[in-house]
């Protein structure tokens, strides 16, 4: 990978598909040419993300409902500008690799605003949100999109959890899931979808490397 810029990668997708564990894995493989940014449910009490998360989460919604959605998506985009702001680049950081990246707001905040919205009306609050937060900072470079077995999701779901899918949390995470693919659909040079059915982890993780360094290697982020 030979770049002006380090190469902003996001991971997205729907809770258990694997985003962290796959994130973590790709971060490990570039090495110390890579920096991860965390995803902002995973700060520790004591910052102002986790602060914040926990404030979102004071009812006991896994997706941050607290009844004021327009507050809630201001609040988590200004958390991802504030991920943005605080990366320190070394000479050597060849990729970003943010753990859920502007786009999971996008996808579950218009989710949220619109339950039984048409795709159209999905699609245009998601476009609207994706507009806001790059008021403040650049959109990813790349988003990669994973995906899974819906069933093997919620395995995964609930074992992180503790707790057992609902109706609730399977139709919005459902709904979400589809935000994110007519986001990747309507701007395809910026999404890779990866599907994690019958692939190994390692397939999968050489899936994002190879879409990762193809992004990289694009004319216009060339080196001259």
């Amino acid at each position: 990978m030979s770049t002006q810029q380090p190469l902003w990668v996001a991971v997205e997708g729907p809770g258990g598909a694997g985003k962290t564990y796959l994130s973590r894995l790709l971060a490990r493989q570039y090495g110390a040419r890579c920096v991860l940014v965390d995803e902002i449910c995973n700060y520790g009490p004591d910052t102002l993300e986790g602060q914040v998360i926990s404030a979102l989460t004071a009812t006991g919604d896994l997706f941050l409902r607290t009844g004021h959605p327009a507050a809630e998506t201001l609040a988590l985009l200004a958390l991802k500008a504030r991920a943005w702001s605080a990366i320190r680049l070394e000479p050597a950081t060849l990729l970003v690799l943010e753990d859920r990246g502007p786009a999971t707001v996008a996808a579950c905040q218009a989710t949220v605003l619109h339950p039984s919205g048409t795709p159209a009306d999905l699609l245009r609050t998601a476009r609207m949100i994706l507009s806001a937060a790059a008021w403040s900072r650049p959109l990813p470079d790349l988003s990669l999109l994973i995906t899974d077995d819906p069933a093997v999701c919620e395995q995964r779901l609930t074992a992180r959890t503790g707790h057992p899918v609902t109706a609730d949390m399977r139709a919005f995470t459902r709904q979400a899931l589809a935000v994110y693919e007519m986001l990747a659909q309507d701007d395809p040079a910026r999404w890779t979808v990866i599907s994690r059915a019958r692939l190994s982890t390692d397939q999968v993780l050489a899936a994002m490397t190879a879409a990762c360094d193809a992004a990289a290697r694009e004319p216009e982020r060339s080196c001259a």
